[in-house]
């Protein structure tokens, strides 16, 4: 059940009294996104508009945060594969988080993933999709800061 109030509130899931991601219904898996595909796509640019009807780029800026110094090319491959997903987060989330740092959004979605992750989260800052992970047991982690967005 939908508490529209909780919209605007600042806390976690759990202090906002949100259902547990492990009890939402989860959406149906995507498919995974050819990682050299991924690469062009990026590499061209593209858009995607979120629930607030606002257009995010997803872009050269996302493929150079994706690949910064450090990241394992088994992880940016991961990444990379996870393309759509994250686009469709984006799109469709079942929530969305003004984060810590206050220039980003954090987007939930609960959905199965070839890669078996649970949860994905996109985080935005100004108009970009800067990034996205998926994680089979951080259920929770990225519920906190201020509740934006609730799916009905």
């Amino acid at each position: 059940k939908i508490n529209v109030k909780q919209i605007g509130r600042s806390g976690n899931g759990k202090s906002l009294g949100l259902a547990s991601l492990r009890d939402i219904e989860y959406d149906p898996p995507i498919t995974k996104t050819r990682i050299s595909n991924a690469y062009k796509r990026l590499r061209a640019g593209e858009t995607v508009v979120n629930p607030f009807g606002e257009t995010l780029f997803v872009d050269k800026r996302t493929l150079a945060h994706l690949a910064k110094r450090g990241r394992k090319p088994s992880e940016l491959a991961v990444r990379l594969s996870e393309l759509d997903a994250a686009e469709e987060t984006v799109r469709h989330p079942h929530e969305i988080w003004r984060g810590e740092q206050k220039s980003r959004r954090i987007y939930i979605r609960m959905v199965t993933l070839p890669s078996g992750g649970k949860v994905i989260n996109a985080v935005d800052e100004t108009d970009h999709v800067l990034s996205w992970h998926s994680n089979a047991s951080q259920y929770d982690y990225w519920r906190k800061g201020t509740l934006l967005y609730l799916r009905a």
